[in-house]
């Protein structure tokens, strides 16, 4: 797996703050895109899904404020942190909706792929459900990560 420095750092900082979470937890975005090997993709922040539970245990412990992310028309969150300590930004997201025809949604992932980082485990949706939360979301820099994404081998 080929990543930027600055990518392989903060996803190691991220496997290391994330090593006692008690639920499933993914790397979604353009990291987890760049992940399952896409490219060439620009990775700006890499985003955490979390459980609210692990989000105030993992915020607590980083010493970042929570607080509910506001909704923007497209995306909304019970508890949101950017941690900046990194040289990537992470963005912790809690129990995250996504607004489908004026109904907030639930992301919900099922799938759970692990990658090796540093001596540290990630995790990421597999290839084919992160494709489908890219359609979801549907923005355009959502569907240009859809695209290299199916066009891996």
């Amino acid at each position: 797996m080929n990543l930027e420095a600055n990518l392989r750092e903060t996803l190691r900082e991220v496997a290391q703050a994330m090593a006692d979470a008690k639920g499933d937890w993914w790397i979604i975005g353009s990291a987890a895109a760049a992940l399952h090997g896409a490219g060439p993709i620009v990775v700006k922040d890499v985003d955490v899904l979390l459980g609210l539970d692990d989000a105030r245990r993992v915020l607590a412990r980083l010493d970042l404020p929570a607080s509910p992310g506001l909704p923007d028309g497209k995306f909304h969150s019970a508890l949101f942190a950017t941690w900046r300590d990194n040289p990537l930004d992470v963005e912790f997201m809690a129990d995250l909706k996504l607004c489908h025809d004026g109904k907030w949604l639930p992301v919900s992932l099922r799938t759970r792929q692990a990658f090796g980082i540093a001596g540290e485990v990630l995790h990421a949706p597999d290839r084919e459900e992160l494709m489908a939360l890219f359609a979801s979301f549907g923005r355009p820099k959502d569907i240009a990560r859809l695209r290299l994404l199916h066009a891996l081998p």
